[in-house]
C-alpha cells in the first residue's frame, strides 16, 4: 500500500463552514450570525456537521474552484507527490487534478478543538469513493483553520492516505 502525505491544510471546504437555525447565516461560506466563534460542544457540531456536508457536495459536483475558496490566500498545503503547495490557486489545480484521477465522491468525519488563539484544529478522516462507490483510498487529515473575519478558512493541512489496492 502506498502512504502518501498529502496536504498541510484542510480544505475547509471541510471545516469552514455553517448554516443552522436563525443563529447562522450564509456569506460565501457560512458564519455564526453575531461573528463568535464555535465555544461549546453544540455549536462545534452544528459546524462540523454543515462543514462536512457543503464540503461532500462541493466534492460530488467536483468543484475545485469553491473548494479553494475554504482557504486562506496563504495556505500551505504538503502533498507527498507534488511536494509543498502553496495558495488557493495551487489547492485549486491540486482539487482538479485529484477529480481527473478518478475520484468522484468523499465521506468524510470531522473532529475539531478551540485553540487559544482563536483558531481551530481539526482532524477527520476521509475516505475518497470511485463512481461505483468503491474505496479508493483512506486518510487521515489534520488542519489549522484560521479565525478570519467572518469565520475560518483552511490555513495549514496535512493529509496521510493510504490507498485502495
Amino acid at each position: 500500500m502506498k502512504i502518501t502525505l498529502f496536504a498541510l491544510i484542510i480544505s475547509a471546504g471541510i471545516l469552514t463552514s455553517c448554516n443552522v437555525n436563525a443563529k447562522y447565516r450564509k456569506q460565501g461560506n457560512h458564519w455564526f450570525e453575531d461573528g463568535t466563534v464555535p465555544n461549546d460542544k453544540e455549536d462545534k457540531k452544528l459546524y462540523v456537521d454543515e462543514g462536512k456536508k457543503e464540503y461532500e457536495e462541493l466534492f460530488k459536483d467536483h468543484d475545485a474552484a469553491a473548494i479553494a475558496e475554504k482557504y486562506t490566500d496563504d495556505c500551505v498545503y504538503m502533498h507527498q507527490d507534488k511536494g509543498i503547495l502553496r495558495g488557493r490557486d495551487a489547492v485549486r489545480e491540486a482539487y482538479k487534478e485529484m477529480f481527473v484521477s478518478g475520484i468522484d465522491s468523499v465521506k468524510i468525519q470531522v473532529y475539531l478543538e478551540l485553540l487559544d488563539n482563536g483558531n481551530m484544529q481539526g482532524t477527520a478522516v476521509a475516505e475518497y469513493l470511485d463512481k461505483d462507490n468503491n474505496s479508493m483510498g483512506v486518510s487521515r487529515i489534520f488542519a489549522i483553520m484560521k479565525h478570519v473575519e467572518g469565520g475560518y478558512k483552511t490555513h495549514l493541512k496535512a493529509e496521510f492516505t493510504e490507498y485502495a489496492e
